[in-house]
């Protein structure tokens, strides 16, 4: 490499220097190579994306983000943010004639970055998407970057099925204040916490509404949506894969009216151990699970130093479902009801139902299919 007062050749910088300046002015008649490096990149270097940008700028295609798939290369733009997902996803088209449109989902680890406790399914407010908090305050370790990797290798394998939220492609977003998967999926209208939301606020149906407490879903709602989750877990079962988290927020609702099992960050492989699960909660930035004991199945409640020998099977998914159907048809999770609130045969039918994905062994709590078929019944209750 030469200095930019030596005569003209290949190699020398003046083409990055055009694109460089379109962000930092470049110094001007620098007298060697060394000053033009001082002169060009003393503030670029402090901020790396900035050199992309510019980069980027003079490509044309800042906004454009390319995702190779099994159905060929997705070019899309992002567009405006959506409300699903605590915010996390954005509208995405593609560029071209078609117009196609996906959820473009971001999974963010930063630090001092902020995310929900998930897994309880009884508050709206309890979610495991979003960013990662890093537990190191200053920097994103390696074990909270393969997390997220995690996350997004989950989500690529499932597949396509109706109830689950169908991943086509990731790709990496890094940037110096965090590192970022970004996921390509099918577009959604609103997740389950906003649903509930919309719904409380324009009826009075459902058990909790009866009893004077807060309007929720009636229980033909509440089976129906059970059912559908009850399927997509059964899905995520037969591949070995345990969702492990049913928040109101991981729950979508696709453009076609069915629900999907859509948040992945506290998934894991199976078979596992509850040391093997646990660890994987503590990558992600999460407490184990949201509510303490009353939030908790009882196979992963602490037991000391045993606690390192229990099997975690997919019956922690049942627990979850059974957690999260009850708040939405009681407003507790607990399933206290008072007589006055089981009047209506479909929901005191439905309540009884609920006890069963409840007990204290897994291995006699019913399978995701099985209580989907037993959910079907009560769905299609007048």
């Amino acid at each position: 490499l030469e200095p930019p007062d030596a005569a003209p050749s290949v190699g020398r910088p003046e083409t990055m220097t055009m694109v460089l300046s379109m962000s930092h002015p470049v110094a001007a008649s620098p007298s060697s190579w060394s000053d033009w490096l001082a002169g060009s990149f003393t503030e670029l270097a402090r901020k790396p994306s900035s050199i992309a940008a510019a980069i980027n700028v003079a490509a044309g295609a800042v906004e454009d983000l390319r995702f190779p798939s099994e159905e060929g290369l997705f070019v899309v733009r992002e567009e405006g943010r959506l409300g699903h997902l605590l915010g996390t996803v954005s509208l995405a088209r593609c560029v071209g004639g078609s117009g196609r449109e996906f959820d473009l989902r971001r999974l963010r680890a930063a630090p001092g970055a902020s995310k929900g406790g998930g897994g309880g399914g009884g508050s709206s407010s309890s979610s495991s998407s979003g960013s990662i908090r890093s537990r190191s305050g200053s920097f994103v370790t390696l074990a909270e970057m393969e997390a997220i990797v995690c996350e997004a290798e989950l989500s690529a394998a499932v597949g396509r099925h109706p109830h689950v939220l169908r991943c086509y492609s990731s790709i990496v977003e890094n940037t110096p204040e965090a590192h970022c998967r970004l996921l390509l999926c099918d577009p959604c209208t609103c997740d389950l916490a906003g649903h509930v939301a919309a719904s409380s606020s324009s009826s009075s149906s459902g058990a909790g509404a009866a009893d004077g407490g807060p309007a929720l879903l009636g229980p033909a709602e509440v089976a129906d949506i059970g059912q559908q989750i009850a399927c997509g877990l059964g899905h995520l079962h037969r591949l070995g894969i345990l969702a492990g988290a049913l928040g109101r927020e991981g729950i979508l609702r696709g453009r076609d009216g069915l629900w999907r099992v859509a948040d992945l960050g506290r998934a894991a492989r199976l078979p596992l151990c509850l040391a093997e699960w646990r660890a994987r909660q503590a990558d992600a930035g999460l407490r184990l699970f949201a509510g303490g004991a009353a939030g908790t199945p009882p196979e992963c409640r602490s037991r000391g130093t045993a606690a390192f020998d229990v099997e975690v099977t997919s019956a922690v998914d049942i627990w979850l479902l059974g957690l999260l159907l009850a708040s939405l048809l009681l407003g507790d999770s607990s399933l206290a009801a008072s007589p006055a609130s089981l009047e209506s045969p479909s929901i005191a039918q439905l309540w009884l139902l609920l006890h069963w994905p409840f007990v204290e062994e897994p291995e006699d709590r019913p399978l995701a299919n099985e209580f989907a078929a037993l959910l079907s019944g009560v769905a299609q209750t007048p």
